[in-house]
């Protein structure tokens, strides 16, 4: 597009900023910041305040169903270890303003959140220690805008080890479309289409690299129903980064050595904006 502009210029807080959203229809920008500060803009991003800060807490994503109604995942400061720290799920109903916890954890790894109505989805993974150092899926489903949570891990769970012994993978993203399903992206490139209404998984792409240091970050759903995930490696081995693309018939993978992809924008099946 050949109408940018740098908005942060006129951002006058000195700190790491984190997810953006846009709030529609007031044009109104909401930014998290690594050190539990929620920002808001005006509807031309030229003038910015402090809403909020919850202390001891490092924002890690957020979903915001409307201008006033938001949760997000929020991540304790201190430990250095995500293994180790707390993560807590804290909604808002008046902007950002205040919040309350409504879940909080220290045995999982929160991560990435989507929400769309009264249904949010909330993904991550644990980490098993013994008795093999196994990772398994963990996510947990809200029907009340956050207000309570019922973890549905083990249905997940089910479908992605298929009855192996061992789990090295996690949800690493998830997408909510209009209809009430949801979309699980794993690290390891599978993707898993869930339903609010039957709270149950089946596997609907495959993107699984044959090299085993790629990892899937990025779920994006565009407006057809094609599916698409990007991540990458940046290893002793190399730089290299992945987009893999699955429609009702077909499905593709690229991959670029000695680039590493930070996110992609699928404005439509033949046009991605990729950056990294």
């Amino acid at each position: 597009k050949s109408d940018w502009r740098i908005i942060k210029r006129n951002f006058p807080f000195k700190v790491d900023l984190g997810k953006a959203v846009l709030i529609e229809p007031s044009g109104a920008i909401l930014v998290i910041s690594a050190d539990g500060r929620l920002f808001k803009s005006g509807s031309e991003s030229d003038t910015w305040r402090q809403v909020s800060q919850v202390r001891n807490t490092s924002f890690v994503d957020a979903a915001f169903i409307s201008e006033n109604v938001g949760i997000a995942i929020g991540r304790e400061i201190g430990p250095l270890s995500n293994t180790e720290a707390e993560y807590r799920l804290l909604v808002t109903a008046d902007g950002g303003s205040s919040w309350t916890t409504t879940y909080s954890t220290r045995c999982h790894v929160l991560m990435r959140i989507a929400g769309d109505q009264g249904l949010v989805i909330v993904v991550g993974g644990t980490w098993h220690y013994e008795p093999m150092g196994d990772t398994t899926h963990f996510v947990l489903r809200s029907l009340d805008s956050g207000r309570s949570w019922d973890d549905i891990s083990d249905r997940l769970n089910g479908v992605a080890q298929g009855g192996n012994e061992r789990n090295e993978d996690f949800s690493a993203a998830v997408k909510i479309d209009r209809n009430g399903k949801f979309y699980v992206l794993s690290s390891r490139g599978r993707v898993f289409l869930g339903s609010d209404e039957t709270s149950s998984f089946h596997l609907a792409a495959d993107f699984q690299d044959t090299r085993a240091q790629t990892g899937f970050t990025k779920l994006h759903i565009s407006n057809n129903g094609s599916i698409w995930a990007s991540g990458g490696a940046m290893s002793i081995e190399g730089s290299w980064a992945s987009i893999a693309t699955s429609s009702s018939d077909t499905a593709l993978a690229y991959r670029l050595d000695r680039y590493y992809l930070s996110d992609i924008f699928v404005k439509s099946d033949n046009t991605i904006i990729a950056v990294g």
